[in-house]
């Protein structure tokens, strides 16, 4: 949890809608988004307030990741769509870049005519010595497991 965080005011630790609810246990939740990119969105919340992916306990991740492969083939089966778009963010700077400052992984169905594009845009290989150069500047910094 984020120091400072105030779990009794995150609206995902107080979600209970059993309607729009595709998945709960005592980890993880998975509902149907409230401000959808389609309507086949899905998002599969801890129900431990963590407002970073590096915060996730690795049971905790390996919970998500068990509900979003079941999500995943659900959504294939009810939806038929062209592909699936398993994605997350950290708002690293507080300001704002998630709407909810509670960690999340959103699962959506993607198709070929939808107006959502996820634009990579992509540079030039840096070659093997920057790329190594990067390597072991994030090895330095690579904390222990959970």
């Amino acid at each position: 949890m984020r120091e400072g965080a105030e779990q009794s005011a995150c609206p995902f630790c107080l979600l209970n809608d059993p309607d729009v609810t595709v998945f709960a246990d005592a980890l993880v939740q998975a509902l149907v988004s409230r401000a959808p990119i389609n309507r086949y969105h899905v998002i599969i919340v801890p129900r431990a307030h963590l407002e970073r992916f590096a915060e996730v306990p690795a049971a905790t991740m390996a919970a998500v990741v068990s509900v979003a492969q079941r999500i995943g083939s659900a959504i294939a089966l009810a939806a038929t769509p062209d592909g699936i778009t398993y994605i997350t963010d950290d708002d690293l700077t507080g300001r704002g870049y998630n709407l909810v400052a509670h960690w999340k992984l959103h699962v959506i169905a993607r198709f070929r005519d939808e107006a959502v594009r996820i634009d990579w845009a992509r540079t030039e290989d840096p070659g093997p010595t920057v790329r190594a150069s990067l390597a072991a500047d994030i090895r330095r910094h690579l904390p222990p497991p959970l």
